[in-house]
């Protein structure tokens, strides 16, 4: 279940935004659906309105700006017709007292972190995605083998476009490579290709290609269930299943395999597997 209170979204992650100190933490402070924006006070943002609920974050010279008087009660002001849910002071500035009494008065969450404002702004938004609107972004191939969708991952350079293309040789459904979108939807995940690279291909020594045109694609599908994880490792080493592996609290099974690089029937391997996985839920 996606997040509903701006305190249980930020307990926990003090680590995740560089949490220096929490000034006001509200408890009664809802999240509502324009809360899903992490915008910083700065540039042409600060000249315009911005969606209500917004987070914001303020840094360098828009957090020394509100030492003044003026700007700062110009900026309340703006924080007050917004309604911001929330007000984050990076790079270790800290918010005047003026500040810390108009957050605790009018429910708004207030904190410092160490980060830098466009570093926290990336954190924050990773966090907001995850919590909020339960999608994660992560790198690897989604493939869908037997009607269950396979992720596959490893380091840079591990194979896993030339697994999943063999894979998709094979006959089994691309979905997408490199940045993958997972959303969780009534408690199953979902996987697609994320934002403009959702329909193509980086091929080492090629170039970047249109999934459509590469050869031996055979079955295209823009999205698919997330069922299984496996992970390709630079040893040529036996296949092993570990631990269900979790994404937003959903367990998924879990199983490593050599990379093509060092493993020519990798791919094999991994069809064998997810046949197997999917030859018992049949049986279940």
């Amino acid at each position: 279940m996606a997040v509903k209170s701006i305190r249980v979204l930020l307990r926990g992650s003090e680590e995740r935004l560089g949490v220096r100190e929490f000034f006001h933490l509200p408890v009664r402070r809802g999240i509502g659906l324009s809360c899903a924006l992490c915008l910083p006070a700065s540039g042409n943002t600060a000249q315009g309105r911005v969606p209500r609920g917004s987070f914001l974050i303020l840094s360098g010279r828009d957090a020394d700006d509100l030492r003044l008087r003026r700007e700062r009660e110009k900026f309340l002001n703006r924080v007050r017709e917004e309604e911001c849910s929330c007000l984050a002071f990076a790079e270790n500035r800290e918010p005047p007292e003026e500040v810390r009494r108009f957050c605790e008065q009018n429910h708004i969450a207030l904190f410092s972190s160490s980060y830098s404002g466009p570093y926290l702004l990336s954190r924050f938004t990773g966090l907001i995605r995850e919590k909020i609107l339960e999608i994660v972004v992560i790198h690897g191939v989604l493939v869908n083998l037997y009607g269950l969708g396979l992720l596959i991952t490893g380091y840079a350079g591990v194979g896993k476009t030339t697994c999943g293309l063999e894979l998709a040789r094979r006959g089994h459904i691309w979905v997408a490579d490199d940045l993958l979108e997972v959303e969780k939807r009534g408690g199953k995940l979902h996987g697609r290709g994320y934002g403009t690279a959702r329909d193509v291909i980086a091929l080492r020594g090629v170039g970047v290609v249109e999934s459509r045109t590469c050869p031996g694609i055979l079955r295209i599908q823009p999205e698919s269930p997330l069922d299984l994880w496996c992970e390709l490792r630079m040893k040529a080493e036996e296949p092993g299943e570990g631990r269900p592996r979790h994404i937003m609290e959903v367990a998924l099974p879990f199983s490593t395999f050599p990379s093509p690089v060092v493993c020519r029937d990798a791919p094999a391997l991994v069809e064998n597997w997810v046949q197997t996985v999917a030859a018992g839920k049949e049986i279940a």
